[in-house]
This record gives C-alpha cells, structure tokens and sequence, in this order.
C-alpha cells in the first residue's frame, strides 16, 4: 500500500474494501489501520460520491490510488484529521486535480499545507506534470494552503483555479539547492 509519510502526518489511500467499510462500518477501519475515526455524519450526497468513487475503482484497480480518498491521520495520536483526493484526472497527458478537506478544528495549524505539499510530491514521483485546484472567491484559507505549497493562481470566474507544475517545482527546489551549496559553513 502507499503511504505518504510527513514529519506530524501519515496520508495512505482507502481500496476498495475500505470505502465499502467507511459507507457501512468505519469500525473495521479503525481496527484494519488502528486509526481514530472523526465523529461525522455526511450528507447522502457524499455517499453517493464515496460508492462512485469505488465504482470507478474497480474499472481501473492499477491506478486506485489516483482513484481514492486518502485519508489524512495525526501521527501522534492517530485520529483521521481530513481526507485528500486525485479528481478530474486524466493520467494519459498526467494532469490531475486536487481536492481537500480538513476536520475544522484541525484547520489552522499547517495540517493541510504539509498534505497538499506531500500530495503533490507523490504525485509528480508517479509521473504527474501539473495539479490544478480550484477554491471558492471567499475561501481565503485554502487559497493560502495553495499558495504555501506553491501553486499559482491562473483564472478566476466562480472559482479561483491555481496550478503546480512540476517543471517549475523542480526549478525552485534546483534553485535553493544551488543556493544553499554555495553558502560557505
């Protein structure tokens, strides 16, 4: 299974039986990944989203982990903070979309700009060029989270749609590194 793993926070896609164990009996998740589930009741429209997406699972099992929810989890006491997502990918020109969401207690403290900057560096590791995100006008904080992890804004409409390009992510790491090997100790 992948795992990403970050200095405060472990991130490891749901399969196929785990979405099928979080729509019915998120017991069985605890216990399969000794986590700490959050206390929350969805809408049906998010369990409709949950079946679809293990749905679309099962057409292409190779590629799930582009295909899932990821689940978010607090190394230090193990509860599920958020969960992240791959969306409107499209794997043969490897542009994909991200999409987020963190427990609102949780929001605040850089959880979701560390996620979003580990998703992303999975990402362009399995062969990803450039991630978009789209935010809501008024959603100022994932705005923020998007510009921390170094996306640029590229359109506005209803939305604000940003993008990370690995190219330009590659350049600035490339940059620093440069940067920091010159410095005299």
């Amino acid at each position: 299974m992948e795992v990403i793993k970050t200095r405060r926070l472990i991130i490891f896609p749901l399969t196929k039986d785990d979405l099928e164990f979080w729509l019915h009996d998120d017991k069985k998740l605890e216990k399969k990944y000794r986590i700490k589930m959050f206390d929350n009741e969805y809408e049906e429209s998010f369990y409709n989203i949950i079946k679809m997406v293990k749905e679309n699972m099962v057409n292409d099992y190779l590629n799930y982990p582009f295909k899932t929810f990821w689940f978010i989890v607090k190394r230090i006491n193990r509860h599920v903070i958020g969960i992240i997502d791959f969306k409107n990918w499209n794997l043969e020109k490897k542009i994909i979309e991200i999409g987020y969401d963190l427990i609102p207690k949780y929001r605040g403290h850089g959880y979701m700009t560390e996620t979003v900057k580990a998703f992303c560096s999975w990402a362009f590791i399995h062969g990803i060029d450039s991630v978009y995100a789209d935010t809501n006008i008024d959603n100022i904080k994932s705005q923020n989270v998007l510009k921390r992890s170094y996306f640029k804004e590229i359109d506005r409409d209803d939305l604000i749609h940003f993008v990370l390009l690995f190219l330009e992510k590659l350049l600035q790491f490339l940059k620093l590194y440069n940067q920091m090997s010159n410095q005299v100790l």
